[in-house]
């Protein structure tokens, strides 16, 4: 990944990226004003420390085709719940958040993330201020703009990446997301995205998903974290598939690395012709952008200290899973 410099729609900030490594560039900080953005592109905490490169590739999808004029790096905020203060902390950031997004004149959001995706609407719904701010999920913005892999495609990565397929092209099947079992707007964007024929069902799909592990794992709880991944290992080869595709973060890094059934993808990776390397990824998320802080720096710091393999769950959403049986 060559070194990119990516300007924050809501903050002001700069930020250089190279590969994994980011800094903020303190110069352009203090010259680059608010950006106005009628629709924003907010990959999240999770694409911003797992795939950066992804990242920008997609956001430059986005501009060519009119459908964002800016992107944001902030954290959407579910991961301040973990904070030892955190009914101060969460109040706030909303508010600097929604404050931001007025300011801006955003009107939609683009999220790449089902987790992301969650926590905006959450904030949006309980503001007093109805803002008209709409958020799309990233899979069906890129389907309806006439963009996705075809069967060649994904036989080409396949082959460039030395992954096995049994037939004479890839059989897939999907890894949807927790956050997305209520919408499934992940669950029909990312399917919409592969080629026609290619999708094979697990047992327990779209709104019957089964978490990937990484509720349980978030909760301390390891060792049904690695029951779970590898029972969704164990679904994908009984569904005949050659591969997991999936469109969270969280959910890629926790199966490849937790389950060794079949090779896991996510789909941006498919998208844009680009292997992640999960295994040299670290497994919890090492940085995240906030608000300016009291010095009028741009804030970013790792969460060393955090749960590791933090997936950005809550308690509810440990108990939910939980209590479902799915540990």
């Amino acid at each position: 990944m060559d070194r990119t410099i990516v300007h924050d729609a809501l903050t002001g900030s700069a930020i250089a990226f190279d590969e994994h490594a980011c800094a903020l560039l303190d110069g352009a900080d203090q010259t680059h004003a608010h950006t106005a953005a009628r629709s924003l592109f907010f990959p999240g905490c999770s694409v911003i420390n797992f795939a950066p490169s992804l990242m920008g590739a997609v956001y430059a999808m986005l501009e060519r085709a009119g459908e964002a004029d800016g992107i944001s790096l902030l954290c959407c905020g579910k991961l301040l719940a973990f904070e030892p203060d955190a009914e101060n902390v969460c109040p706030a950031f909303e508010a600097d958040l929604l404050a931001s997004l007025r300011n801006a004149g955003v009107k939609r959001v683009i999220t790449a993330c089902p987790n992301c995706t969650a926590e905006l609407r959450r904030v949006l719904a309980k503001s007093e201020e109805d803002l008209g701010i709409e958020v799309d999920v990233l899979p069906e913005v890129l389907g309806s703009c006439g963009i996705g892999v075809g069967e060649e495609a994904v036989r080409s990565f396949f082959d460039e990446n030395g992954m096995a397929y049994a037939g004479a092209a890839p059989k897939l099947t999907v890894q949807d997301s927790c956050p997305d079992r209520k919408t499934g707007e992940f669950a029909r964007g990312t399917r919409s995205l592969l080629p026609a024929g290619s999708v094979v069902e697990m047992e327990h799909s779209r709104t019957a998903s089964m978490c990937c592990g990484s509720l349980a794992k978030a909760a301390g709880k390891n060792d049904a974290a690695t029951r779970q991944s590898q029972r969704r290992g164990e679904e994908g080869v009984a569904a005949g598939a050659d591969a997991i595709v999936t469109a969270c973060m969280s959910c890629a890094s926790q199966l490849s690395n937790f389950q060794d059934a079949l090779p896991v993808i996510h789909y941006l990776e498919l998208l844009c012709n680009e292997r992640i390397d999960w295994a040299s990824l670290p497994p919890y998320l090492q940085v995240r952008f906030l608000f300016e802080t009291h010095s009028g720096r741009r804030d970013y710091r790792g969460l060393a200290d955090a749960s590791p393999g933090c997936c950005g769950a809550v308690a509810a959403d440990c108990a939910e899973a939980s209590e479902a049986g799915e540990w």
